[in-house]
């Protein structure tokens, strides 16, 4: 195990953050294998990425009435993101921060993917 990633907060998709509590680097011949394992925040579940994540520095939320902001630090640049609630949403918490995070860093196949699963959630 490498102690390069270690501790990391790091965005691993679809709305995800968490921090690198496994890093992993082989090399086999003319190929590199890396594998990053990471604890999902607020939450005891992992989740193992072979695509290097990208590493963050903080991340804030506030809410303001029926919105949900976040704002994501980068390489000393913020991003900002949002989720607005409407009346009949269920507060679980964890949709409108996942959604609100993969805005700010523009993760586009992300969000389209947690809306995917969402949909599927509620109407299936």
């Amino acid at each position: 195990m490498a102690k390069k990633y270690c501790g990391k907060l790091v965005y691993i998709g679809k709305g995800r953050i968490g921090t690198v509590t496994n890093y992993e680097y082989h090399e086999t011949g003319d190929a590199v294998n890396e594998s990053w394992t990471c604890r999902l925040l607020r939450s005891k579940s992992t989740v193992m990425v072979t695509e290097k994540p990208l590493i963050i520095e903080s991340v804030g939320f506030a809410v303001i009435k029926n919105a949900l902001t976040c704002a994501v630090r980068i390489k000393g640049q913020t991003y900002c993101g949002y989720a607005i609630k409407a009346p009949e949403d269920i507060n679980d918490g964890g949709f409108a921060k996942r959604l609100a995070v993969a805005r700010a860093i523009g993760d586009t196949d992300g969000i389209a993917e947690l809306l995917d699963e969402d949909f599927n959630a509620t109407y299936e």
